[in-house]
């Protein structure tokens, strides 16, 4: 590191991607490169105004099309650019990308020929630990919501994460340590 504290000391502001084709149809997206849906779009815009007061100067994003583009409708109403964050990408699914959601009965189990939570976690962790400084948000995934909360200490599989639902993750020992930001 340069001096500068990392994200997980700092507190950091995260956002999952707006809708996608695969949220909407039930589907398994994984490592897919699914679009947005327009209320995906419509969900990102909505966003941008708790996002507003927040003090974010640097927006990073997975380089998945639904976060990327989440990421870029954020930062247009920010006046931001947006940086590619390598390594934060959802979740390898393998055989199960592509089918319904009831085909992946535990999340944390190993998928066949996709890629394992541990590897996942660390994968996203390691990334995450890399971004010093404050302000930033990240835009990702569910997944990459679950990896932040085994982070922080949070228990992975009670904290869903909507669609588009701006979140703040304060250092622990801050209370709260983590919340939803105010709607719109």
């Amino acid at each position: 590191m340069n001096g500068q504290a990392n994200i997980f000391e700092i507190g950091f502001s995260f956002l999952r991607h707006g809708e996608s084709e695969a949220n909407r149809s039930g589907l398994i997206a994984g490592s897919l490169d699914v679009p947005l849906t327009d209320r995906g779009r419509d969900q990102a815009r909505s966003a941008a105004p708790a996002l507003a007061g927040e003090g974010i100067t640097r927006i990073l994003a997975s380089p998945m099309a639904r976060a990327h583009e989440t990421a870029e409708i954020v930062a247009r109403e920010l006046g931001l650019p947006v940086e590619p964050l390598p390594g934060i990408e959802e979740r390898g699914f393998g055989q199960l990308e592509g089918r319904p959601l009831d085909d992946r009965p535990d999340y944390f189990a190993d998928p066949p020929g996709g890629e394992s939570w541990e590897t996942f976690r660390r994968r996203c962790e390691s990334t995450l630990e890399r971004i010093n400084g404050s302000g930033n948000l990240i835009v990702g995934h569910a997944g990459t919501w679950r990896a932040i909360c085994a982070r922080i200490g949070l228990r992975p599989e009670e904290n869903a994460i909507p669609n588009a639902t701006p979140i703040r993750v304060a250092p622990l020992g801050m209370i709260p340590a983590w919340s939803s930001l105010p709607p719109t």
